[in-house]
Order: C-alpha cells, then sequence, then structure tokens
C-alpha cells in the first residue's frame, strides 16, 4: 500500500480472502480517498485480488485531485502505486504557512498527459440519464428580505468594526519587522 505500513492482523488472510474475488463494484467509491483509513485499505485489499474493478461515485474530487488518486489505484492497483509521485507529476502544489502542502488544481503543464491517463478509465454519465426519475433541477431564485432597524444597526457596527480590524491587521502585516 505505497509507503502506509500494514499491521499484523492486517496482513493475516480472511475468511472472505478464501472466497477469491472475480468482480469487485464499489458505491459511493468517494468514500475511499485517505490512504491510512481501514476503509481505503481494505477497498484497495479488495480490488487488488480482483479482475474486474468499477468504481461508481457522483463525486470524484472532494477538495483537490489527490482524492482522485485513491480512486484510480482501487481501479487499477499497479498503474498507481506511488501517491507522492503521482502529485508531484499532476497536482499545483503550494507550501502553506503550517508547513504543509496545498493542493491550488492541476498542473498546466502535464494536465493533458493527465488526462490522457485517466480518461480511457472513467466514465461519464449525466445525472439526467442515470437518475430519470428524478424532477429537473430547479433554478435558483434569490429573495430580499428587509432588516428590521435592530438588525441593520447591528450590521452597520459589525461591518465597521470588521473593516477597521483588518485595516489594522493589513498595516501590522506590511509594516517591517524588526
Amino acid at each position: 500500500y505505497g509507503s502506509q505500513e500494514l499491521t499484523s492482523a492486517e496482513k493475516m488472510p480472511k475468511e472472505i480472502d478464501a472466497l477469491g474475488v472475480h468482480t469487485a463494484i464499489f458505491d459511493e467509491a468517494h468514500k475511499v480517498k485517505d490512504p491510512h483509513a481501514k476503509q481505503t485499505r481494505a477497498a484497495w485489499n479488495v480490488a487488488h485480488s480482483a479482475e474486474y474493478r468499477v468504481a461508481m461515485t457522483g463525486t470524484p474530487v472532494a477538495s483537490h485531485i489527490g482524492n482522485l488518486w485513491a480512486l484510480l489505484r482501487l481501479v487499477e492497483p499497479t498503474g498507481f502505486p506511488a501517491r507522492t509521485k503521482w502529485m508531484e507529476r499532476y497536482a499545483l502544489q503550494t507550501a502553506n504557512p503550517w508547513g504543509g502542502v496545498t493542493v491550488d488544481g492541476i498542473r498546466p503543464d502535464t494536465q493533458d498527459e493527465l488526462f490522457r491517463t485517466i480518461n480511457p478509465l472513467m466514465r461519464r454519465v449525466p445525472k439526467t440519464a442515470a437518475l430519470p426519475q428524478l424532477p429537473p433541477k430547479l433554478p435558483v431564485q434569490y429573495r430580499e428580505t428587509p432588516m428590521t432597524p435592530k438588525q441593520a444597526k447591528a450590521y452597520r457596527e459589525m461591518a465597521v468594526a470588521m473593516i477597521t480590524w483588518l485595516e489594522q491587521v493589513e498595516d501590522d502585516a506590511l509594516a517591517p519587522k524588526a
């Protein structure tokens, strides 16, 4: 499982392993995204022994393309072995103030290669084709609700206080360090 170490109990064969898996179908597969989660590792174990694998989800990427790697490894275990290398190759990453890495999107220079790699593994079906029984999506409607005089006063006071606070923070951030 890449750099993730399995415990002795996780390495032991289970009763279900003796059944043999020919085809594994994972519904709500977007939940398989954290390599440290037991649910993800169990799904990978089943997928690795299956001849055919299908992952179904309406949300393949929840927050960034790093979530997609775990799904790709689920459907093609030998094709996507190292998350770190995959992220370095395809994810646009920046260092955040806390010493970690923030994924900002797809690297523009490898975007075409990424899509050539993943498109054969994915099939998009519009919601209208997958769930024809659902009614059509309704347009968003906005209504303005007037504030009471008391609410309007509190809002104005809060806006003035926050603008003042933000200006002070900005001035502090721009001040030269000693």
